[in-house]
């Protein structure tokens, strides 16, 4: 059974045995033991009379559960146990020996041509384990004193290479495996600590190896961001083939050689990785500068290639004709190695064709007040995405001629899927009154909503949320300039000093970044000015009315048809 467990289920435990007696009974009649674990109602308390078994490989798995079903299993303490293949693992760990991988180089960074990868860090040592089982990728490293893990789903990769390194060349072996990423790896840190609630220790739970649990969720934690900068990831195999291996990954090439080499590219300073950093003396305009870090995070040109070249075939060009070549390289199925002989190629066929595409601006200009830049914002990247068309806000229609200055940011797990809670928070120290541990991807997202984000030459800075927004993880930011800023445009919003309580606060706030079509135009003359229904109690303020407003029969079936 190709991909099958190497746990097994055990059922009729007798109720006095614990988790290193049955640990010793599988071991001498079955074969090498992995991890036991007995269940119990309560922690370390009243067993279950059933539970798990996980062997070192997976044959062993299925040789306990053939003997037990001869009866060929000698009795445990005086009782038949009955043993079934499980499908959840004690510890997720590859079940094939042949998947794992010891004493392995990992390198990850970007390709500059079809060859060659550009280092961005590296670490040795490193154990990686392939689990087609499950469909992941788990690599294990050691960064200083912290170890930490890196999971990377099969769906995650774009394509995986079998490659040559070193100065094995084509005739040695091929050691060594390239995986073009889509999203960043998941990474774990493993916590340990006298309070922590680990599964060691335990009568009913044993390990053939200590660990010191448990694995929290954190952010890019490389000295350069490299994960978050990059896209590639490359396993050197020290004396080993990388041939069987790849039959068990999605998407599998034959790449040849691959040259690897150090260089640092150029990119901001910022922790938000990776966007470009334009040399000071070259001019491009935010739209473009935008539209350049989109086609870097989905991968359409290659980081190692945004150099003065580049930019000076870019800043050459129109407005109009730099975005039309933008798009055209957005409808790219692969990377662009060569991006200004592509630049060169298309405002050549332009020219000659004489169909140059011509922007009407001040279309562009209306369309951008329904158009938003979603950036999403994950544990080790940004990716820069829009605009997008939807239906509008009262906000960004006011302030419209400052369309392009609104972000609409979404924090995301590395697959743009939403953030688990834990991802956040978690209880990982025994103890009623323990505080919950807060992760670096806590502390990141609340760094980037105090600090803002940086795109070229623009500042965006929180403004507010909606409440659909808030249930999606997303936030309002606004870029800041000499005539508008966030903080003129939350006071233009309201009154909301007096308001204490910081959800009803945001609840208010978010009224305007609701969704609205707009209708009719009513002239000042027909509106009046109501008073609010107001109560003082004890010295507090109440206010009943607070959002309702008042409508003629005759005006609101006009709007009602408006609408159908």
């Amino acid at each position: 059974m190709p991909g099958g467990r190497a746990t097994v289920r055990v059922s009729n435990i007798p109720p006095t045995a614990v988790a290193g007696e049955l640990f010793e009974y599988f071991e001498s009649n079955v074969g090498s033991v992995y991890a036991c674990e007995i269940a119990t109602a309560r922690k370390n308390w009243k067993p279950r009379g059933y539970g798990r078994v996980q062997f070192e490989s997976f044959p062993a798995a299925e040789r306990a559960c053939l003997f037990a079903a001869q009866d060929r299993l000698p009795y445990f303490q005086c009782a038949r146990l009955s043993v079934l293949q499980s499908l959840d693992d004690i510890i997720v760990r590859a079940s094939d020996e042949g998947n794992r991988i010891d004493d392995a180089e990992v390198f990850v960074g970007n390709l500059v041509d079809e060859r060659t990868m550009e280092v961005l860090e590296s670490w040795d040592m490193v154990s990686v384990e392939v689990l087609p089982e499950r469909k992941k990728v788990l690599v294990f490293l050691e960064d200083g004193s912290r170890s930490y893990k890196l999971e990377i789903m099969f769906g995650d990769v774009r394509r995986s290479c079998g490659c040559y390194l070193g100065e094995k060349g084509k005739g040695g072996v091929q050691n060594g495996i390239l995986l073009q990423l889509n999203y960043a790896p998941r990474i774990y840190e493993r916590i340990s600590g006298s309070t922590l609630a680990s599964k060691c220790g335990d009568r009913y739970r044993v390990f053939k190896e200590d660990f010191p649990f448990p694995w929290v969720r954190t952010s890019d934690f490389s000295s350069t961001c490299s994960f978050g900068r990059s896209y590639y990831l490359c396993v050197k195999m020290n004396g080993l083939s990388s041939t069987e291996i790849l039959r068990c990954l999605p998407f599998v090439e034959e790449l040849g050689c691959l040259t690897l080499t150090k260089q640092e590219p150029s990119f901001s300073s910022s922790l938000l990785v990776p966007i470009i950093n334009i040399p000071q003396n070259i001019m491009v305009e935010y739209e473009i500068l935008f539209q350049l870090n989109s086609l870097l995070h989905m991968q359409k040109i290659s980081v190692g290639q945004l150099n003065s070249d580049f930019f000076d075939a870019l800043s050459g060009l129109s407005l109009d004709l730099a975005t039309k070549i933008l798009k055209k390289l957005h409808k790219l199925d692969s990377t662009c190695f060569e991006p200004v002989q592509f630049i060169q190629k298309n405002v050549a066929d332009i020219c000659r064709s004489q169909k140059t595409l011509q922007f009407n601006r001040s279309i562009s200009t209306e369309k951008l007040m329904s158009c938003y830049r979603a950036p999403f914002i994950t544990p080790s990247k940004v990716y820069l995405l829009g605009p997008e068309v939807e239906t509008s806000n009262y906000v960004v229609k006011y302030f419209s001629a400052y369309a392009s200055s609104f972000l609409r940011v979404s924090f995301v797990d590395e697959d743009w899927s939403k953030l688990l809670p834990d991802a956040l928070s978690t209880e990982i120290e025994r103890g009623v009154f323990m505080k919950p541990y807060r992760t670096n991807i806590y502390e990141r997202i609340l760094s980037i909503l105090r600090n803002g984000i940086m795109i070229g030459p623009k500042k965006f800075e929180f403004l507010a949320f909606s409440a659909s927004q808030l249930r999606s993880n997303s936030v309002w930011m606004f870029a800041s300039n000499e005539d508008v800023t966030a903080k003129s445009i939350r006071e233009w919003m309201g009154h909301f000093n007096e308001i204490p309580t910081v959800s009803k606060c945001a609840a208010r706030m978010g009224q305007l970044f609701s969704s609205s079509m707009q209708t009719f135009n009513v002239p000042s003359q027909d509106v009046q000015i109501i008073q609010d229904i107001e109560v003082v109690t004890d010295g507090v303020k109440y206010c009943f009315s607070d959002g309702i407003g008042k409508i003629s029969l005759s005006f609101a079936r006009q709007v009602a048809r408006s609408v159908d």
